[in-house]
């Protein structure tokens, strides 16, 4: 059978909507099978010619099942390239269409999607569609002219459906277009299908999730220090401000794990807490590492040169990892929204064994409160990190200096 039977469901469900509006939404938990579902989708209405916009990572994944399914599109691609693309497709399949999920202002790469799908009917796909705010489904949609949204623009969207929920930055009220009307939830029900990885038979038991907090030498502890009571860092006797709280944020980041990408790009090296750690509790051989900066990339690479090393952004959708028993997670970027897409990376419908996931952090660095407020499905942003910054720092340092 090349499809299971909650992707049969689902897809018939999908056509269904198809029939009413021609926009549909697959909400789908991540590895629950939500490309084969689209497939069986374009499949039951008939289209032939079919544009899918994925993320670049994922396109193997999708000539995978479809040669396994049997069913082919007209054209897989990256939202990179459709600027160079004609419109006119029977069907726009936007896979993790969240990527298009920007609140206010347009940017480039909607204006781009929405040249070429054109008057397409679409089908949306992601699995997690909405998790910041609701109100993100506006842009994903907004590509199509049969979008059931018929506003000029976000603005006029937010006018309709928003609530207006301004907050303090940098001593500006700026609006945070986080709140919606209760309303908004239900309509975008009415065009969406939702598939779990209950309904794919995925058992949560088979991904053992562990923390691992590692305990930083006196060493690195100096270092943090340094940079949090200082604003700077001296390495190898050049003196590295930091201007912002976004710049102190990234070095303590990195700096926690044992090493930093300087200005001019080389990689500074400060210790091996890290490295020690890893060493002692994994088989690092048989293990893979997903981190955020190349300074940890390279950092492992040097010490590890066996381990798989994946990019905790750019692999964090659409890429299945479950062949791996044991997934090292060390530093993340601080989107909820991408945490949840990363976690989920080693569960497969056809996977039986336990797969385990092991989240690095250390008790002295920012890594433990990132984990917290991504686990909690909030960003770790720049306020939150303010917090903790101005909580850590030296009581005899009155220097203080304004947000990027």
């Amino acid at each position: 059978m090349n499809f299971l039977p909650h992707q049969e469901i689902a897809a018939h469900n999908l056509a269904q909507i198809f029939k009413k509006s021609g926009v549909a939404y697959l909400a789908g938990e991540p590895r629950s099978g939500k490309t084969a579902t689209a497939l069986k989708t374009t499949q039951l209405i008939g289209a032939k010619n079919v544009l899918c916009l994925t993320k670049k990572n994922a396109i193997s994944g999708w000539e995978k099942e479809m040669e396994r399914v049997g069913i082919r599109l007209a054209l897989v691609t990256n939202y990179e390239q459709a600027k160079k693309i004609s419109s006119g497709f029977d069907l726009v399949i936007l896979d993790e269409a969240h990527a298009l999920g920007k609140v206010g202002k347009i940017n480039q790469r909607i204006k781009d999607v929405k040249k070429t799908v054109g008057n397409s009917p679409i089908l949306a796909l992601s699995g997690t569609p909405v998790v910041e705010t609701p109100l993100a489904i506006f842009h994903q949609l907004y590509v199509s002219t049969k979008t059931p949204f018929k506003h000029r623009n976000f603005y006029d969207f937010f006018r309709h459906w928003g609530i207006n929920n301004p907050v303090w930055i940098g001593g500006r009220v700026i609006e945070s277009y986080k709140m919606c009307r209760p309303e908004l939830v239900n309509e975008i029900g009415k065009f969406t299908v939702t598939i779990t990885q209950k309904d794919a038979g995925i058992k949560s038991s088979l991904i053992d999730h562990r923390t691992h907090k590692i305990k930083l030498s006196h060493k690195a502890k100096m270092i943090l220090d340094e940079a949090k009571t200082d604003l700077g860092i001296t390495v190898k006797g050049d003196w590295i401000p930091f201007e912002s709280h976004t710049a102190l944020r990234s070095f303590i980041h990195q700096a926690e794990f044992g090493a930093y990408k300087m200005p001019d790009g080389k990689i500074a090296y400060f210790h091996t807490d890290l490295v020690d750690f890893l060493r002692g509790r994994f088989q690092m051989e048989q293990a893979a590492v997903m981190c955020h900066y190349h300074s940890t990339k390279y950092l492992i690479a040097e010490h590890f040169p066996k381990t798989e090393i994946y990019s905790s952004n750019a692999h964090s959708e659409g890429v299945d990892l479950s062949h791996h028993k044991n997934l090292i997670i060390i530093g993340t970027d601080f989107s909820g929204a991408k945490h949840i897409q990363r976690i989920e990376r080693q569960a497969n419908i056809m996977r039986e064994k336990q797969r385990t996931l092991h989240m690095i952090v250390t008790q002295e660095g920012i890594s433990n409160d990132v984990l917290a407020a991504l686990a909690d499905k909030r960003d770790y942003n720049i306020s939150a990190f303010k917090k903790w910054a101005d909580a850590k720092r030296s009581k005899n340092s009155e220097t203080d200096f304004k947000l990027a």
